[in-house]
């Protein structure tokens, strides 16, 4: 009778003997049992998920077969040393890695490691034969931590251990990865008392608040939270601090692997930009210095807008740009478009109505702090225009939550006037590149100017009602009431009447020049106006007007058909109105910030301008003059002065009396 013929199933490879004895197939079989299952119906041995760990007597049995079929036992190894070979030493799952069992007793190995964590499994891997079932013990990264300073004490396989020592030592790394749409969590394997300190910095929020009665009062929040893990540490952080972590770990010396979360695409643009030397020097600062981010400030008129734009075509990576208006928010696609080639539609407006994300996307502050969660990962780099507004309490979300590792603010002035431009530089980034006005004029980037202060006299009967206003609040009971009369007092200064006298004169003195009137009350501006219209082509620009008529002046003033434009707010945020060379402005707050906007409008070179006048009227004798020392104007009329009367041969500052006769 003919021999017996022996089949083992390994993978999708089946492997036939020749013919062997019957004494051959029982000893075979002997071994085969150990990391096979017999199929008596298609008379075959399967490989099991058994094979791994019995290895030694796998290759214990090709050795025996050499001696009897020596085709049969060379395949079989062949076979064996491609699934081993396709194996790899550990195999990477969510938040764990599965170790393949590989010569071992798998079950005494699960039973060591699970009092650690670790879990038996079985998993079907695809091999060079085919899939192949594989005995795993599963570790997960908070056990890794654990196991790696006990390696040592546990009896373990020699090949194992040494796996779990390379990936353990990986492991020690700092990870930084989203934990949710407004926070980020950072889990430190081995505790570091100083770095966690640090880190948890990040998390406080310092907010200063000013009282009715002038106190400032400092308040902090602590958004930071720390978890004490079997493998170290765990803190979560609002998301802004994605930008900032890595500086710290850097500083520490520590290895640390991060996901930013947000969407790494490269934006296709076609960039059509030429910067000024100091906007390219703002712009490699706050690449390199910053690690791109920072803040920089630049006066009115100097360019802030570029400086960004060349960001994202350095960068191109899905940008949002933050602004306090509607009215900004169009001018800022509007350029976008021109200077980035990109077409209109394809940009992203998150405000006045519409709710539209793309990879460059502009977005009013409000709707954004109001909408975070729709925009925290949608983007690498965030720009802050007019980024004094971040550390106001309803706008802080924006910075505070977006997920945007790479920032940039821009502002004139950052300074506020409750002192929290410091939640700015937390939030965005310290000043990293700041020009001034002298080196901007020597540049020929703005015009010089001149500043002069005109006292004007209060009337009789206006007098006598401001010295009662400042009796009862001298004489208040609480803050509140204090404040109500201080406040009356400075609109009776404010909105003094002699205030357009000294205008008509003004205007009548700059008859051929465009010139911006600026008042601290709707209801004064329209009394300018009023005046005003009949000696001269004016507009009012109020919050009062429509966007439409907005534009119609706009254009208006640009060819010459208004040439007088009477302003309250609107136009102090950063909206592009057209070139003027002179500035009025008859009231106003004691902030230095609302001041430089204002005189920004007459900055900027344009043909024939050789010279800016700027013009502050004060109501002498009352607190306006306190309010107008605080606005700086002096100073800043200071540090241009050397440049300006070389240039000019004008003074720089000086203080005028108005004489009711109308001579200045």
């Amino acid at each position: 009778s003919r021999m017996p013929i022996q089949r083992i199933k390994i993978g999708n490879v089946t492997i036939l003997s020749k013919e062997l004895t019957w004494d051959v197939i029982r000893i075979a079989s002997q071994f085969l049992k150990e990391f096979c299952k017999w199929n008596p119906k298609e008379q075959t041995w399967s490989v099991t998920w058994r094979l791994l760990p019995k290895l030694t007597i796998a290759y214990r049995l090709i050795n025996i077969l050499q001696a009897y079929d020596s085709d049969y036992a060379t395949q079989l190894k062949e076979a064996i040393d491609k699934v081993i070979k396709s194996i790899p030493p550990y195999i990477k799952q969510d938040s764990s890695y599965a170790f393949p069992l590989i010569d071992c007793d798998a079950i005494n190995v699960w039973r060591t490691l699970r009092k650690f964590g670790g879990k038996f499994e079985k998993i079907v891997f695809d091999t060079e034969v085919g899939p192949i079932e594989i005995p795993v013990i599963v570790i997960s990264q908070e056990t890794l931590a654990i196991l790696k300073k006990k390696l040592q004490e546990i009896d373990l396989p020699e090949n194992l251990i040494e796996r779990i020592k390379k990936i353990a030592i990986s492991e020690a790394k700092v990870r930084i990865r989203p934990y949710s749409a407004k926070y980020i969590e950072i889990l430190i394997p081995e505790t570091n008392d100083a770095l966690v300190s640090d880190l948890l910095e990040l998390g406080r929020i310092r907010i200063k608040l000013k009282k009715i009665g002038g106190d400032v009062e400092e308040k902090e929040i602590s958004l930071g939270k720390i978890y004490e893990k079997g493998f170290g540490v765990k803190i979560l952080l609002p998301s802004y601090a994605i930008a900032f972590v890595e500086d710290i770990l850097k500083s520490y010396g520590v290895e640390y692997e991060i996901d930013y979360g947000t969407k790494n695409v490269e934006l296709q643009l076609n960039p059509s930009l030429k910067l000024y030397d100091y906007q390219q020097k703002a712009l490699e600062k706050w690449l390199t210095e910053g690690n791109k981010k920072g803040t920089i400030v630049l006066p009115t008129g100097a360019g802030k807008t570029f400086v960004a734009l060349a960001a994202i075509s350095v960068l191109r990576k899905p940008s949002i740009i933050f602004v306090p208006n509607t009215w900004l928010l169009d001018q800022w696609i509007e350029r976008i478009s021109r200077y980035l080639g990109i077409k209109k539609g394809m940009i992203g407006k998150f405000g006045g109505g519409s709710q539209t994300i793309k990879h460059i996307t502009v977005a009013t502050y409000q709707s954004a702090s109001k909408y975070i969660e729709k925009l925290a990962d949608k983007f690498m780099l965030a720009v802050f225009d007019e980024a004094h507004h971040v550390p106001a309490r309803t706008f802080m979300k924006t910075a505070l939550y977006l997920r945007a590792p790479y920032r940039m603010a821009l502002s004139a002035t950052p300074k506020r006037a409750d002192g929290n431009e410091e939640l700015l530089f937390k939030l965005a980034g310290k000043i990293i590149y700041e020009a001034d006005y002298p080196e901007l004029i020597e540049k020929g980037v703005i015009s010089p100017f001149v500043i002069r202060i005109i006292l004007v006299p209060l009337p009789d009967d206006l007098k006598i009602q401001y010295q009662e206003a400042i009796e009862k609040a001298d004489n208040a009971e609480d803050d509140v009431e204090k404040a109500r009369w201080i406040n009356k007092a400075l609109r009776l200064a404010s909105d003094n009447p002699i205030k357009i006298e000294v205008i008509k004169e003004l205007l009548r003195r700059h008859k051929n020049e465009k010139v911006f009137v600026f008042c601290g009350s709707i209801a004064f501006a329209e009394k300018v106006y009023k005046a005003v219209r009949e000696i001269t082509n004016s507009a009012i620009l109020t919050s009062k007007v429509t966007t439409e008529q907005e534009e119609r002046l706009r254009k208006a003033f640009e060819t010459g058909k208004i040439r007088v434009l009477v302003l309250v707010k609107k136009a102090e945020e950063g909206v592009d109105l057209p070139d003027a060379s002179v500035a009025i402005i008859a009231g106003g707050s004691k902030q230095e910030r609302e001041f430089i906007q204002r005189i920004g409008r007459v900055l900027r070179r344009s043909p024939g301008k050789k010279v800016a006048y700027i013009y502050e009227l004060v109501t002498e004798n009352t607190i306006e003059q306190a309010i107008s020392k605080a606005r700086g104007a002096r100073k800043i009329a200071m540090k241009v002065r050397e440049i300006v009367e070389k240039l000019t041969g004008l003074k720089s500052f000086d203080v005028i009396f108005w004489k009711k006769q109308g001579v200045l």
